[in-house]
């Protein structure tokens, strides 16, 4: 497998700040409800095993600093990993080491020539996509490397979190050298939600902050679109539920886990 070097206009937004978005990553699993690897991976292995053949060899799009592939790694799964960012894959690299294949790739474009037993993509990384078109053709990428049976899953900001809940909302987070403010802009007239988070860094100035700000599309997808979608890149079934439990996913569902079946 080849890993693509990035897009000469590319810009890393998690180069130099990788302790930055770990801290606040387990502040977001403590406060807004995200799942924990640990979570993930339970609900993963729960599919796995209701599925007749047996999963080994399982691949992570939009692996970021590698925490999920850890702990598939310490149940016993050979992995590899897909991501977007060089500085989150030389992350992923120190914590998983030399043996584990890691991969820069922008998707929809897949660099993977094997098969594999399962793909899993958590973290919402989806939500980041520029759209139908960019989700569908990834979906139709990880059908060609997932055998007919064989299962694919994923989690979304459901639309409901993105146009309605967290429309217009702020949250704030002090963490003493670290504060973070982030802002939801949700116009309803389309299909995404603006994410303003700017980050206040203490310097070596005691008192004294630097701010960094980012901003993001965070697009929304109608389960009906995700269905479409996934039909046409050849799954036969997909089953959505809610923030990583058993229960089927309802309207007032913040984040989905999908489940796909490749036909």
């Amino acid at each position: 497998m080849q890993t693509q070097p990035p897009p000469a206009d590319y810009v890393d937004p998690y180069a130099g700040y990788d302790d930055i978005h770990l801290r606040l990553a387990d502040w977001a699993i403590d406060k807004t409800g995200e799942r924990t690897p640990v979570a993930m991976a339970d609900f993963f292995e729960r599919i796995w095993t209701n599925h007749a053949a047996p999963v080994r060899d399982v691949l992570e799009l939009c692996c970021g600093f590698g925490r999920n592939l850890r702990v598939l790694i310490e149940r016993g799964f050979s992995v590899t990993g897909v991501d977007r960012s060089p500085s989150m894959l030389a992350q992923a690299r120190k914590e998983l080491g030399d043996e584990v294949e890691l991969i820069r790739a922008d998707l929809p474009d897949l660099p993977v020539r094997r098969q594999v037993d399962a793909v899993v993509c958590p973290g919402t990384a989806f939500n980041h996509m520029a759209g139908e078109s960019q989700l569908g053709r990834t979906f139709a990428e990880v059908a060609r490397v997932l055998p007919s049976g064989r299962t694919f899953m994923f989690d979304l900001m459901s639309w409901h979190m993105l146009k309605e809940a967290f429309r217009d909302q702020d949250l704030a987070v002090d963490l003493g050298d670290l504060a973070a403010i982030w802002r939801f802009d949700s116009d309803p007239d389309t299909d995404y939600c603006e994410y303003h988070s700017t980050q206040f860094i203490e310097t070596d100035s005691p008192g004294l902050y630097r701010a960094e700000r980012e901003v993001y599309h965070l697009h929304a997808f109608k389960r009906e679109a995700i269905r479409r979608m996934a039909a046409a890149a050849g799954f036969r079934e997909a089953a959505v539920y809610d923030n990583y439990t058993t229960r089927p996913a309802s309207n007032d569902t913040l984040y989905e886990t999908w489940v796909l079946v490749r036909r």
